[in-house]
């Protein structure tokens, strides 16, 4: 069931011009979910919010109609949350990821933890 979501996601964003980073965090990350939990799903990057809203609404349509919940940050944004300190940064940062669009060495500048990428990075 994973396999088959982080394939969607990865589908449906990685031709989104701007996203730098994306992963699922939360319940869905940690397999603590239920089937009527929510997805969470957060992007890093400079991109529109439309292209990320219908790459959500593909998934949603896909993946057994479960709501994604998307909040996206630019780089700076995301950095600065991370140096100062915001606990939510911090939690999500700090705990369980699927990653599914990353970078070659799959962080931002240094600031994530290491993180093993989707195969299809």
């Amino acid at each position: 069931m994973r396999q088959k979501l982080i394939s969607l996601l990865h589908q449906a964003f990685h031709h989104i011009p701007g996203v730098e980073r994306a992963f699922v965090f939360g319940p869905e990350a940690n397999g603590k979910s239920r089937p009527d939990s929510d997805i969470d799903v957060l992007v890093i990057g400079k991109c529109q919010e439309s292209d990320v809203i219908n790459a959500s609404m593909y998934v949603y349509a896909s993946f057994d109609g479960r709501e994604i919940n998307t909040k996206i940050y630019s780089p700076t944004e995301w950095r600065e949350m991370l140096q100062t300190g915001n606990a939510f940064a911090a939690k999500v940062e700090t705990g369980a990821k699927l990653e599914f669009l990353s970078g070659s060495n799959c962080s931002l500048d240094g600031f994530a933890s290491e993180l093993s990428c989707f195969s299809g990075c």
